[in-house]
């Protein structure tokens, strides 16, 4: 069985995951504005704003069958966390310097991401270390995400996987 596959998000680096992980979603951008959203922990709203992006995107679907991926990201005390489920992934980081500092964020990249850094990016010079799954840290948890999928009667394999550009690279 294949069904459609939509990532509710903006994030270049979820699609990026995905895509290097053999599955091209379509990608439809849920418009849902975040600065009102507020909740008791950042887990819990991590996964509203996941819910209400993925929730968002439906809504435009009308009754076409999809599987509608919602994600959000936040950083708590070290911890990055998001999917449409909570996931949590332990950074380590280095002593930088105030000279790295600057140079970091005068890239602009910082102002442009969840938590103010990547691992994959020009921040990935700064992380020592990742405990738990690093794709969570980019921003979408593959293993999370197969296991949801198994838990609606799905794999991977309904989704595409592998995509003809992953089998050809």
């Amino acid at each position: 069985m294949s069904i459609r596959f939509i990532l509710a998000s903006a994030s270049p680096a979820r699609l990026r995951t995905l895509r290097d992980a053999g599955v091209e979603p379509e990608v439809i951008v849920s418009g849902v504005a975040e600065d009102g959203v507020t909740a008791d922990t950042p887990a819990d709203l991590a996964r509203a704003l996941a819910e209400l992006k993925a929730e968002a995107v439906t809504r435009t679907l009308g009754d076409a069958p999809a599987l509608v991926l919602g994600c959000d990201s936040l950083l708590d005390n070290g911890k990055a966390v998001g999917a449409s489920t909570t996931v949590s992934t332990l950074v380590h980081f280095a002593d930088v310097s105030d000279e790295e500092i600057d140079a970091y964020c005068a890239t602009g990249e910082p102002t442009q991401v969840a938590g103010a850094f990547t691992i994959d990016g020009l921040g990935g010079w700064f992380v020592d270390a990742v405990e738990g799954d690093h794709h969570n840290v980019v921003g979408l948890s593959l293993p999370v995400l197969r296991q949801m999928l198994g838990g609606l009667g799905y794999r991977v394999t309904d989704l595409g996987y592998p995509s003809a550009l992953a089998v050809q690279t």
